[in-house]
């Protein structure tokens, strides 16, 4: 049978300190000038869009220390049930030092992030980063082949941002 996945990540990058800021990369066409660099400064969701490569630099509020999140090809759509790609969140502790937004009300099995998007400032603030893979499984499907590389993780079930340091 085949079926939809999603999977989710929670990232509370604390570079250097807990306080960042975070920008939103987007690549014009090869040989153009349309480069967008800008800074989130609210909390709000992104869908991905590989047609301008965007990604997101998370970095250090006082200093140039920083992360680049890069989506993969691999991540996949959204669905209504997996609810979106990204969210950037200020943080908020909760009961017993655990996440707020673990604390869901919501019924369903469904991620439920949105109510946490309140259009809190994220400039100068602890955040974090929500980040969803969604893609479609065949029970019978991408076997792992017994003569692939141990030293490398791949195939068509590997998917997730790619996280790298930027300036370090």
């Amino acid at each position: 049978a085949t079926h939809f996945h999603h999977v989710y990540w929670r990232f509370d990058f604390d570079i250097v300190s807990p306080i960042n800021n975070i920008y939103q990369i987007e690549i014009g066409p090869a040989g153009s000038t349309e480069d967008l660099i800008s800074p989130i400064i609210n909390e709000v969701t992104r869908l991905r869009d590989f047609s301008v490569y965007r990604s997101f630099i998370i970095q250090n509020s006082t200093s140039n220390e920083a992360y680049i999140l890069s989506p993969n090809l691999t991540d996949g759509t959204t669905d209504a049930y997996g609810g979106g790609d990204v969210w950037f969140l200020r943080y908020q502790a909760g009961i017993g030092g655990e996440p707020a937004e673990l604390n869901d009300p919501n019924t369903s099995t469904a991620a439920n992030l949105a109510p946490w998007l309140n259009n809190e400032s994220l400039s100068n603030q602890d955040s974090v980063i929500w980040y969803a893979g969604h893609f479609t499984h065949a029970d019978t499907g991408a076997l792992i082949n017994p003569d692939r590389s141990g030293d490398v993780l791949s195939g068509e079930y590997v998917i997730g941002p790619d996280i790298r340091p930027l300036r370090w």
